[in-house]
């Protein structure tokens, strides 16, 4: 004979709704300023930045000004090179950091757009295609 629902402990998962704080002012308030008073001195550390075209608007990169040690060899790995805007302006930002960029690595090359062209000087590789 099965056991019924009733005859299982009465466990499992418990859910904390958070949503109602959002919409009080003071406790939002409190919150946040519990949060911030934890983490003091614990902020992101001073980064450079990069704004670049992508073939579908502008985005930016940012790079902590003190990860790379100068004369790093870095490659750039990327999913798909389309414009080159996102390894153009990694590339960018590390040399301005005094890191070495080797190359340019991508797993999908979209022919028809120009992100090869937009990479001179830098060596791409990209998968072959299927």
């Amino acid at each position: 004979m099965c056991a019924s629902f009733a005859d299982y402990p009465k466990t499992g998962i418990v859910f904390k709704e958070l949503t109602p704080v959002f919409a009080d002012g003071a406790a939002l308030r409190q919150m946040v300023d519990s949060v911030v008073s934890a983490y003091a001195g614990k902020l992101p550390r001073p980064v450079s930045a990069e704004a670049y075209a992508l073939e579908y608007g502008r985005a930016t990169l940012e790079l902590h000004r003190d990860d790379i040690t100068s004369g790093t060899r870095v490659l750039i790995l990327d999913d798909v090179l389309a414009t080159g805007g996102t390894p153009g302006a990694a590339a960018v930002l590390l040399e301005r950091a005094g890191a070495v960029v080797a190359g340019v690595g991508v797993v999908l090359e979209i022919d028809e757009l120009p992100g090869r062209n937009n990479r001179p000087g830098r060596e791409v590789v990209s998968l072959p295609h299927a």
